[in-house]
């Protein structure tokens, strides 16, 4: 049954402050705690501490949300600490960002696929109108990334003072999160069947290998810039031309998932990105660096809604949380603490075009599960 018009707007607020809270955080926290000082172990442990958080508690809060068959309490939770964490960063002096960066991780580590979760449920698991939801979630890490480079270039405000405001926004948003969205039990949750599914374990792989080459960019592409001489707005220009081709992949997620099939378009958008990597790794100016970088929204867009329509197909619907945490717990926890531990290796000790070769290698590896992914599918009719 299709979800009241007002339901599905407060969700999509949700997504674009929920994202834009992101886009005024991760593209700049590296280029932020080298700006301070933070370097070495200080530098690896606060930027590890968000995929390692994932890893361990994103399927924790999907258990909790399913276990109370509610979205709300635990979302309401994660995103105050979320807030909180942020204000610890920009308040802390010297080692003591480490614990914000903690709670800033724990907070978004149960934020994200939440909000995710209450996408779903608002559009009844239509992964098509999912896109047309998560697209506004797009637009928030656009307008977020955009204002907060600015800002940080022309009247050095720091990004993370702008992530605390959309915070605010967030939780204020979360406590008017309406009923339709929140409500997630339709019986008592088994997650068995789904931990037993080898094509569950094969997407969770291909989105671990996946994202970590997309985190490698999100998180270090600033650093990458200013190393061959460039300055945070080409990163905001790079972003907008990404999220572009992400706005229109996802507006268009439910003809390309007809057209394509899930298995498909995971494929076509994992191999779009290999020639991406190498052409980022080899170029030294921007009118090379920064055009490539409109191929991103695709790799990404597409990546996402064939792997939630993969798992929203194979797994009940009162797992919904249970589902998103594990995805964001194989994305954003193992593909970005693979990204952030290598990447902050490369940074401090080689050459920062080797963060983009690398980033080729984990591709590939991608290409190969996905491959698989399809296969099983194929196989099993689904």
């Amino acid at each position: 049954m299709q979800q009241a018009a007002p339901s599905i707007v407060r969700v999509g607020a949700l997504q674009a402050l929920s994202f834009g809270m992101m886009g005024a955080i991760y593209p700049f926290l590296a280029l932020e705690l080298r700006s301070a000082g933070i370097g070495g172990m200080l530098l690896v442990s606060a930027l590890v501490a968000a995929p390692v958080l994932r890893l361990v508690s994103g399927p924790v809060w999907g258990a909790i949300s399913d276990a109370l068959g509610d979205l709300r309490r635990p979302l309401l939770l994660a995103v105050v600490l979320s807030v909180l964490g942020v204000l610890a960063i920009v308040l802390a002096p010297g080692p003591a960002v480490v614990v914000g960066a903690i709670v800033l991780a724990l907070g978004r580590a149960g934020a994200g696929p939440l909000v995710d979760a209450a996408s779903l449920t608002a559009v009844d698991h239509d992964t098509g109108r999912y896109g047309g939801i998560r697209r506004w979630g797009s637009l928030g890490f656009l307008g977020c990334v955009v204002l907060a480079a600015l800002g940080r270039d022309t009247l050095a405000i720091p990004p993370l003072l702008l992530a605390a405001v959309v915070g605010v926004g967030l939780v204020v948003g979360t406590v008017g999160l309406p009923r339709a969205a929140a409500r997630t039990r339709i019986r008592r949750p088994d997650p068995r069947p789904l931990l037993r599914d080898p094509i569950t374990w094969l997407v969770l792989a291909t989105a671990a290998l996946h994202f970590a080459g997309i985190a490698l960019y999100d998180a270090f592409f600033a650093v990458h810039l200013q190393s061959v001489g460039l300055g945070t707005t080409w990163l905001g220009v790079a972003i907008t031309l990404g999220i572009a081709t992400e706005l229109a992949t996802l507006t268009l997620g439910g003809w390309l998932l007809r057209r394509l099939t899930a298995p498909g378009l995971l494929l076509l958008a994992i191999a779009v990105q290999l020639p991406r990597w190498v052409i980022t790794a080899l170029g030294t100016d921007a009118w090379t660096l920064v055009p490539v970088q409109v191929v991103h929204g695709f790799t990404f867009g597409g990546y996402w809604l064939a792997c939630i329509a993969i798992l929203s197909r194979r797994a009940p619907r009162e797992l919904t949380g249970s589902t998103q945490g594990l995805l964001a717990a194989a994305g954003g926890g193992v593909g970005s603490l693979i990204a952030n531990l290598v990447g902050s290796l490369i940074v401090e000790h080689g050459h920062s075009a080797w963060l983009f070769w690398t980033a080729l290698g984990l591709t590939g590896g991608a290409a190969l599960t996905a491959l698989a992914v399809a296969i099983g599918t194929g196989r099993q009719g689904a």
